[in-house]
């Protein structure tokens, strides 16, 4: 079977370099609501040539990855499912005063990492997830996810102690693909 995941396009939106809690939720809400850019014809003919025809498309519920799946297999049927969304990043305290950006993705990450209640979608849940999302694609000979770059880092964690191959080079990036195979 092979899997092939490939990371949403650009997303069009401008972080600010510092948020409080509610502004931090209010610019992640933000970013899950915006377009994506266009994707060149290129990137779509070489994306399309990569991807087998009888692949099934599958792409998470947020807008960026739906967007991407119809830009680059507009022809195709896609199922988008929840339990594909990328895991969200919720504030890890509540307060008024103003923190950088990094500390507000990097301290809700650790407490997803850690099981902390603040992040609804923890470690627990998410990994339960790309279980049953994997017993999903297993029906099929191919398969494509049209997905996210956090998510993507755990699932292909899951995937290499499942025995599944692939190759990567450090950080996910947009329209980057990633080919498992067992």
């Amino acid at each position: 079977m092979i899997l092939t995941l490939i990371r949403h396009a650009k997303v069009k939106y401008s972080w600010d370099e510092k948020y409080n809690s509610d502004t931090f939720s209010l610019a992640c809400s933000g970013y899950d609501a915006a377009d994506i850019e266009s994707i060149d014809k290129k990137t779509i003919a070489h994306i399309q040539s990569i991807v087998p025809d009888e692949s099934i498309i599958l792409t998470s519920k947020l807008k960026r990855s739906i967007e991407t799946g119809m830009q680059l297999f507009p022809n195709k049927q896609q199922l988008s499912m929840y339990e594909l969304d990328e895991v969200p990043v919720l504030p890890y305290t509540s307060t008024p005063e103003e923190k950088p950006l990094w500390k507000w993705m990097m301290y809700g990450r650790v407490q997803w990492y850690f099981n902390n209640e603040r992040q609804t979608r923890n470690r627990n849940i998410v990994e339960k997830e790309i279980d049953e999302i994997l017993k999903t694609v297993s029906k099929y000979e191919d398969a494509t996810i049209v997905g996210h770059g956090f998510y993507f880092r755990i699932m292909l964690k899951m995937l290499r102690k499942k025995g599944w191959k692939y190759k990567m080079n450090g950080r996910i990036r947009n329209l980057d693909i990633i080919k498992c195979e067992k």
